[in-house]
């Protein structure tokens, strides 16, 4: 797992996982979530908050925000952080 580089929208983060690496994707929800148990081991602390793939609703996606661990819906238009993962 690894960060993309800088934050993107929800309609950009696919494009940020595989422009450095083709086999790579965003997490679903509860795959990153899971990545909370070893966040110290796979460095996933600040920044705070992850955007995952999975959709809440036609306009939020579910969030991740690493410092207290739950998740929440946050706006697919504004610029989150993406930890790829590989296919």
């Amino acid at each position: 797992a690894r960060n993309a580089s800088g934050t993107h929208t929800f309609d950009n983060a696919p494009k940020a996982c595989t422009s450095e690496d083709p086999d790579s994707r965003i997490p679903n929800i509860d795959e990153l979530s899971s990545m909370l148990i070893n966040k110290d081991l796979i460095n996933l602390s600040a920044p705070d908050d992850f955007r995952s793939g999975s959709v809440y609703n036609k306009g939020k996606v579910w969030t991740v925000r690493v410092t207290v661990g739950h998740r929440y819906a946050y706006n697919k238009t504004t610029p989150l952080f993406v930890r790829c993962i590989k296919r």
